[in-house]
């Protein structure tokens, strides 16, 4: 440290002779001095050197020797270590020979470690660099093979155009550690009124009494902080010359601290590059909700142990920081350009928003042009549910729910909202009307009044039926559960409202009987959800076509719960969307793989009838096993009590020993069938076509008995038809992916497909590997240092956006819904008092830039943008604007 002070006065001071020689001569001596002789000698050295200035300003050259002369009477000096004739141009001969010479020693008598990796990646003077990122690169790759850090040390600027003219690059170990004993900022304390002299520390609450310690400073609590400085001064600095170049004029080897053992490396700064692979991995497993220290682990087992993946899981978080950071309060702004690029770019798809106070996105809905094909064929039933917690704003996410070919459940479009109040959902289902075209036939919600009165008048002729699973599940709440568990009450409530085979006057019926066996006129919610009977129960929606596919939202919940294994409250609007496309990419290959095994596979036959044969090449293989369960059960629970003749048609009577009649169990139901073999029209009573659009077993019994050998084609639903249903795979993909993304799957996969053929031959694999190696060797010769990309790039091509270059939609204002809840689990008083007393004896840290303790740092500081230069706290270097370096 000292020897790094007097090299620094030497340079300053080479135009005075002797004065330099004699610190020179200090320097290399080898006495050991005490530290107090250090400080007087250090305090002379300058007031000598104000004074020589001085004499020099004004002409005189009497003094000119006089501090070296008291510098030799007190002993400092020798006679030998300062020649008074030596020149200037020698002088600074001299300083350069002792900075790279391997020989050189401190005061500590401590040695020099110098690296030695090669001329190629080592910096020398007269080495000329395009740019000051070509220059850090350079200087951070000789740093990485060497065994030490770099930081970046001081710039200079030119006053007129503001570009660095000359920058310092040091070891990380270079200056001195900070004191932080005390602290030199008013701000870390309040002046107390009751005497002079007095304050209040901030971190721990304590009056303090600032005559013991000095006017303007604080005892700071300690702090088991480490440091890693020694004053090294191995460093390289660069001027700018003609042009943009820049040259390097400074360039010292020389350290004074051991350099890192090569099995260490990976703990340097240097080493832990996190390159655009790895961010583009972070971000392909972050939108399958795998955060940035669970992919650090899979890094690990990909690359074969922690010391080969080159980061840190710090270094995983700091990436998912920086992009947070990066996106920060442009976050809307970015989701809504990037779905209009896909709406641009994209057949079909559709986008559609609109802010509220203060231009804040209030509601966004979307949907591509595979989900409207797929409406299309089976948007007969939709369902649509509010599920909460899938971003940080608390923006409720509203996916519209179907049924494919399958029995599965698909998405048709997604929507999000600030809140769940009746204008939000009518421009919710409006977007839904526009993008496309037709309503649904029945709309299935909860009990939410805000929805019911959206759809009455959005989609005034579609049937809107309550979540019956939803109304079953407050029983227990509002009729108690005294009555609930110690009765057969809610046995006998379940046989009617589940029932669909029953009629509308046997449900109203027994209604009756169960309020009046167990005294429940007077409870006003059983009434209520009677009065509106007609929308939930099965008995009321025999009568209304496909009205049985979806009686509850548990298709919706359960997409709910599909989506949330891919989202989670910390996901900004940009990274939400990625998640959701990743959910959509996971739900349409499941419904590609169920269409292949329907189209491709055959299944095992129960009987002998075409009928079965024909099935299996007209439904898709989930709903061919329900048709065949009614085949079978044709033939072993029906049977033909009378046959009627009624004009055209015949009537059968079909008893079904498998379904019980209604309080007669010991008596099976019988269900009427209408036939005519002139145009194949046949029903039954049990309506299982009109509810599900699939035929039953009492038709499949009447069918056998007049010998029709095929499948009526007539009674056979395209929506559950073996033809596929639409799916754009890569149609968001390829609309946001750049070509280097492509380039580098491509690659990857070609290694890949190599390294399984040439596996079982190893003298092969070992081949290749060299032959890889020298691939790599001559990019390295190409490029010797692997240029830096920029971050906001980086950032745009793993997010899919592109940069706004203004805001004009702002982020969402953060809304309580009804979903969102309180994350708190209850505390007793006891636990309060307990907490309220830790937190006010809590130490709280305060910013480095503003001096406050309000929970926030250097980074975040809400107050640094309006504090003046001057009254910011020094930092030790200064970057340019317009380079963009890395750390």
């Amino acid at each position: 440290m000292v020897a790094a002070q007097m090299l620094r006065l030497g340079e300053q001071q080479v135009q005075h002779d002797g004065l330099s020689t004699g610190l020179m001569g200090l320097w290399i001596s080898r006495r050991e001095i005490p530290l107090e002789l250090i400080d007087q000698l250090l305090g002379m050295v300058t007031r000598e050197i104000r004074l020589i200035r001085a004499e020099d300003d004004s002409g005189g050259s009497g003094r000119h020797w006089s501090g070296v002369a008291s510098l030799r009477s007190r002993g400092f000096v020798s006679s030998s270590s300062f020649t008074p004739s030596c020149s200037s141009s020698s002088c600074v001969a001299s300083i350069g020979d002792v900075v790279q010479t391997s020989s050189v020693v401190s005061l500590d008598t401590s040695r020099t470690w110098i690296p030695n990796v090669g001329d190629v990646y080592t910096p020398s003077k007269g080495h000329v660099f395009s740019s000051l990122t070509q220059a850090y690169n350079f200087y951070r790759h000789y740093a990485k093979l060497s065994g030490f850090d770099i930081k970046l040390g001081t710039e200079c600027r030119d006053d007129s155009s503001g570009i660095a003219s000359i920058k310092y690059f040091n070891c990380r170990k270079g200056g001195k550690k900070r004191d932080s004993k005390y602290d030199k900022h008013k701000s870390d304390y309040e002046v107390d009124g009751r005497g002079k002299g007095k304050g209040k520390c901030v971190d721990n609450g304590k009056a303090i009494d600032l005559s013991q310690v000095g006017e303007g400073f604080v005892k700071k609590p300690f702090r088991k902080n480490t440091s890693c400085k020694t004053g090294c001064l191995a460093s390289m600095r660069v001027r700018k010359v003609d042009g943009d170049v820049y040259e390097v004029y400074w360039f010292v080897a020389e350290h004074n601290h051991p350099l890192v053992s090569p099995q260490d490396m990976q703990f340097l700064m240097n080493s832990r590059d996190l390159g655009f692979s790895k961010q583009r991995f972070l971000m392909e497993v972050s939108n399958a909700n795998v955060g940035p220290v669970k992919a650090f682990k899979l890094m690990k087992e990909m690359y074969g142990g922690f010391e080969n993946v080159g980061v840190t899981s710090v270094d995983c978080k700091n990436f998912r920081r920086d992009m947070n950071l990066f996106i920060g309060d442009r976050d809307a702004q970015m989701a809504v350009e990037k779905l209009q690029n896909l709406e641009k770019h994209c057949e079909g798809f559709f986008v559609d928003y609109y802010v509220g106070e203060g231009d804040a996105l209030s509601g966004l809905f979307w949907a591509d042009n595979a989900a409207k094909l797929n409406y299309k064929r089976f948007g007969d039933v939709l369902s649509f549910d509010a599920t909460f917690r899938s971003n940080k704003y608390k923006m409720v996410f509203v996916p519209f729910t179907g049924i494919d070919n399958h029995n599965h459940s698909m998405t048709f479009g997604a929507g999000l909202l600030s809140d769940e109040t009746i204008p939000s959902y009518k421009w919710l289902l409006r977007a839904f009307q526009k993008a496309f075209v037709s309503d649904p036939q029945v709309v299935v919600t909860d009990q939410d009044p805000s929805m019911k009165q959206a759809i009455a008048d959005v989609f005034p002729n579609a049937r809107h039926r309550l979540c019956m699973w939803h109304i079953m599940q407050k029983v227990t709440t509002k009729v108690g559960s005294f009555i609930c568990k110690n009765s057969d009450f809610k046995r006998r409530l379940c046989g009617i409202v589940w029932n669909d085979q029953i009629s509308p006057s046997i449900f109203e019926e027994e209604w009756a009987s169960i309020i009046a066996d167990f005294d429940l006129g007077e409870n006003k919610w059983l009434s209520d959800i009677y009065d509106m009977r007609a929308k939930w129960i099965p008995a009321f929606l025999r009568d209304e076509d496909m009205s049985g596919l979806m009686r509850t939202t548990s298709r919706s919940e359960s997409e709910n719960h599909f989506f949330g294994r891919f989202t989670n409250p910390h996901l900004t609007l940009v990274e939400f969307l990625s998640h959701f496309d990743s959910a959509m990419d996971s739900q349409r290959y499941v419904q590609r793989k169920n269409d292949h095994e329907s189209r491709y596979n055959t299944p095992e036959y129960r009987t002998e009838l075409k009928l079965e044969r024909d099935a299996s090449d007209l439904y898709s293989l989930s709903v061919f096993y329900d048709v065949q369960d009614e085949l079978v059960s044709s033939i072993v629970h029906c049977l033909s009590i009378n046959v009627e003749k009624i004009g055209l048609f015949e009537k059968y009577f079909i008893r079904d020993n498998e379904v019980k009649k209604w309080k007669y169990k010991n008596s099976s139901e019988v269900y009427e069938v209408l036939y005519s073999s002139c145009d194949m029209s046949i029903t039954c009573t049990c309506k299982r076509f009109e509810l599900f659009g699939l035929l039953c077993r009492h038709i499949f019994y009447v069918l056998r008995m007049n010998n029709v050998k095929d499948f009526p084609n007539e009674y056979v639903l395209d929506r559950w038809s073996k033809t596929p249903a639409s799916i754009c795979f890569d149609a968001t993909q390829i609309a946001a992916e750049t070509s280097s993304c492509s380039d580098i799957r491509a690659i990857r996969q070609i290694v890949e497909d190599t390294v399984d053929r040439l596996m079982p031959f190893k003298d092969k694999l070992e081949m290749y590997r060299l032959h890889l190696l020298e691939l790599l060797s001559s990019a390295e010769d190409e490029v010797p240092v692997a240029p830096n990309k920029n971050k906001a790039d980086i950032f745009c091509s793993v997010l899919g956006v592109t940069e706004p270059a203004g805001v004009e939609i702002q982020v969402p204002r953060q809304s309580k819904n009804k979903g969102t809840g309180s994350h708190s689990r209850w505390k007793n008083m006891d636990e309060i008092l307990r907490n309220k007393e830790a937190e006010s004896s809590k130490k709280r840290r305060t910013c480095f830039t503003c001096g406050k303790a309000e929970g926030h740092n250097s980074r975040t500081c809400p107050y640094k943008n309006n504090i003046s230069g001057s009254c910011k706290r020094s930092t030790r270097s200064t970057r340019s604007a317009d380079v963009d370096y890395q750390e």
